[in-house]
């Protein structure tokens, strides 16, 4: 299977440029040790979803208090960032098996993969998530490779391959620009060192980055002044200075 376009790019940005990574957003992974990414904490909620998933996946001793703070310090507080658990060192600090890890992750990527499938606007396919997983494609960015050709396989039709592999590429395309916004970082100003990071900023650029055809990091460094609705051109050019946006250029 190829290794998913989003995650070989996040790793290739924080290797590039982990201080402006931050330390972890949201399942983004690194590479060559412990994790330095920005944190982007998530809702009570979403902690408390984190919580009833380890109990339920049998691992009680993984959502007491104490655990739940220590995964909390390394950036592990919603289900969205247990996918890179077994491939980073944390786990080791955690003191978890690697065993533990592992499993924790594929049920975390199984998980996040059922609820991309059931929530397809043009209908629900969540009846085929053991098929694709018995098939390699257990990562939603897998299915952006999807052609005519896996249909049989699949025992999907022509239409709804294009409807799935349309909506993982837009599925990468949020995920890679959310990213950007939120964990860009203005070291000049102190007060608002993460000026896109909330979400009434970052939701609207994000729908009209995307409108603009922004898919990847490396298109934000195409941009033209005023092409982008609602983004200023001092923030355009915020974005355009951004390292990350430079190493793909």
């Amino acid at each position: 299977m190829l290794v998913p376009r989003v995650r070989t790019l996040l790793m290739l940005v924080a290797v590039l440029s982990p201080s402006i990574a931050g330390k972890k957003t949201g399942g983004v992974p690194i590479m060559g040790g412990k994790s330095t990414r920005e944190h982007i904490p998530h809702t009570p909620a979403e902690k408390a979803e984190l919580e009833k998933f380890l109990v339920d996946l049998g691992y009680v001793q993984y959502a007491t208090p104490e655990f739940v703070t220590m995964m909390d310090a390394l950036g592990y507080d919603s289900i969205e960032d247990l996918p890179n658990l077994a491939e980073e060192d944390d786990y080791e600090e955690l003191g978890m098996p690697e065993k533990h890890a592992e499993k924790i992750q594929e049920a975390a990527l199984k998980e996040l993969l059922r609820r991309f499938l059931a929530a397809i606007p043009e209908g629900s396919m969540e009846k085929h998530l053991d098929r694709f997983i018995e098939n390699d494609y257990d990562e939603i960015e897998d299915l952006e490779d999807l052609d005519e050709d896996d249909a049989q396989e699949l025992g999907l039709t022509a239409k709804e391959i294009e409807v799935l592999s349309h909506r993982a590429e837009m599925h990468v395309a949020r995920t890679v620009v959310t990213w950007l916004l939120r964990t860009y970082r203005d070291r000049s100003q102190p007060s608002s060192e993460f000026p896109f990071r909330e979400p009434a900023v970052y939701k609207p650029l994000l729908e009209s980055l995307l409108e603009a055809g922004v898919t990847e990091v490396e298109d934000v460094a195409h941009l033209k002044p005023g092409q982008v609705a609602g983004l200023s051109d001092a923030d355009l050019a915020k974005l355009q200075s951004d390292p990350r946006v430079l190493a793909r250029t």
